[in-house]
């Protein structure tokens, strides 16, 4: 695999910084200086204070914060670091990509790994997650989680469940 991958970097969006554990694991100390409605400065390590520029969109309902990105002035909604870089740029600019398209899904080896990244997705997805359970239902992101994992073709996570789900029950009518 040639390039950066996406996974590998750390990134930011309008409304927080969201990866605090990547960011650790990276050695990265990112501070935000929020001067103005249209711009924050962010300064990685110890390095001069790069201005990111901010837009609002309107939307039918609301409106959406956007970045616009340092690199090619489009409209972001993720601004990405490269493990040890120094600048906040869009996917383009960093010539990102995903794991996924890397992989060659018709080839044997392509489909194991292809798997196995599904896999280890899944797995992080759900250690992440918090309560599975709300009022004796599974919750949205835990039921969204479970078909994800029927379409990766991980029936024992949806079997087991399942059968959670008929003891609840069955323990609730008791």
């Amino acid at each position: 695999m040639k390039g950066p991958l996406v996974e590998d970097c750390y990134y930011i969006t309008p409304a927080y910084d969201v990866d605090f554990d990547r960011r650790r694991e990276m050695g990265i100390h990112v501070e935000y200086h929020i001067e103005a409605e249209d711009y924050i400065l962010v300064t990685v390590g110890n390095n001069e204070p790069q201005r990111i520029e901010t837009e609002d969109i309107e939307l039918s309902f609301a409106s959406r914060t956007c970045f616009r990105c340092p690199g090619c002035d489009k409209r972001a909604y993720k601004l990405y670091l490269l493990p040890n870089g120094k600048e906040f740029k869009c996917r383009a600019c960093h010539k990102l990509r995903y794991t996924l398209t890397a992989i060659n899904k018709k080839t044997s080896h392509g489909k194991m790994l292809y798997a196995m990244n599904r896999m280890d997705k899944l797995s992080k997805q759900r250690e992440k997650m918090g309560t599975i359970l709300y009022n004796g239902k599974y919750t949205r992101k835990f039921q969204s989680f479970l078909r994800q994992c029927d379409r990766a073709g991980y029936t024992n996570a949806v079997e087991d469940a399942a059968r959670l789900m008929t003891a609840l029950k069955e323990f609730q009518r008791i």
